[in-house]
């Protein structure tokens, strides 16, 4: 099943996926710059599915793609006052923050101190997606593990597409950077990989108070 080669996907195709996403398949997603796949975090099957289409190892957690920045407070109530500062400047897209959660998701989805990588989607039609379901959904690349990402449909392996219950195909996408991974578990920000957002913007940010 596959959605228009639009930006703006309909209103009807967004309750498509939000179903097929609630019965535990696998919807193609534009997250931003590229393509992901979006599934319910909380059902163990539709994460193991996610994890077999991708040819991953458990051992490396899932991104989350959250409703909006007050769920990042549900998920996780104690997070500090730069982190809110870091979602008021960066987000939606750019940035992804690795948060501590007491929330239970299925295996494979935290890692086991409970940390987990969230993020508000650049996309509009993802964006109301997620607030259509009122839950996260996972947010990895629609790739296989170790190959790059895809900023078109086309682009994404044969087998991935085969596999996802429906494509939300709103056209090319920029295709840039990944986001910034920063870590806010602690005192002050850790920067675990950069990319659409600089270290020095981060810096800059904090200097400028």
């Amino acid at each position: 099943m596959t959605g228009g080669t639009r930006s703006e996907l309909s209103v009807q195709q967004i309750l498509e996926a939000a179903d097929v996403i609630r019965a535990g398949g696998i919807v193609i997603v534009p997250t931003g710059a590229l393509y992901g796949l979006a599934a319910d975090p909380f059902s163990d099957t539709a994460v193991d599915r996610i994890f077999a289409v991708k040819g991953r190892s458990k051992n490396h957690p899932l991104l989350l793609l959250i409703p909006d920045g007050s769920y990042a407070a549900a998920l996780a109530p104690d997070l500090p006052a730069y982190a809110r500062a870091l979602m008021k400047a960066f987000w939606p897209g750019r940035l992804t923050l690795v948060v501590k959660t007491a929330m239970q998701f299925a295996a494979g989805v935290a890692a086991s101190e409970g940390h987990v990588g969230i993020r508000l989607p650049a996309h509009p039609c993802t964006r109301a997606l997620v607030r259509t379901l009122g839950f996260p959904v996972t947010g990895t690349s629609a790739n296989l593990t170790g190959q790059a990402g895809a900023g078109v449909v086309a682009d994404i392996p044969r087998s991935v597409r085969d596999q996802s219950s429906m494509i939300l195909d709103a056209g090319p996408l920029p295709g840039r950077l990944a986001s910034t991974v920063v870590d806010v578990t602690g005192d002050a920000p850790r920067i675990l990989r950069e990319g659409r957002v600089s270290s020095e913007a981060i810096r800059r940010l904090f200097e400028s108070g």
